[in-house]
């Protein structure tokens, strides 16, 4: 909170049952086995958009990969999934990634303009896997 590292330790309530064992209280505010809280998690995926996952990482003192796996998560339920039967037209490009002569491919759907698979390499196995 502003600036200041902030721990918090907070106790739950555990109860063994006979028939369904231990069972530990749930908390609103924290999914289970998380290590952020719903709100943090919620700020970091409206700066996604925005911003690279470094800079997150850094404005928020939250580990690249948690930042990166909340993007994948973020990514999992705004993306609408392909409707492979609903194709009719592919459109094939190729990017450099580096200065210098590294290339990637993306295949999109013509209609949609959905990316569909994106691959290191430019060459024709490099592209099979897509196929």
């Amino acid at each position: 909170m502003l600036d200041i590292p902030v721990e918090l330790c907070v106790q739950t309530r555990r109860v063994k049952c006979p028939d369904c064992g231990v069972k530990t209280e749930a908390i609103s505010w924290i999914a289970p086995y998380a290590r952020i809280t719903n709100r943090l998690k919620s700020y970091i995926e409206k700066l996604l958009p925005l911003l690279p996952i470094k800079h997150i990482s850094e404005l928020t003192n939250v580990h690249w990969h948690t930042v990166k796996q909340i993007d994948k998560q973020r990514l999992k339920r705004v993306v609408p999934p392909v409707h492979w039967s609903d194709l009719r037209q592919l459109v094939m490009d190729e990017f450099a990634i580096f200065k210098g002569h590294r290339y990637a491919t993306v295949i999109a759907d013509a209609q949609t303009h959905q990316v569909l698979w994106v691959g290191m390499g430019r060459s024709r196995k490099d592209i099979r896997p897509f196929f």
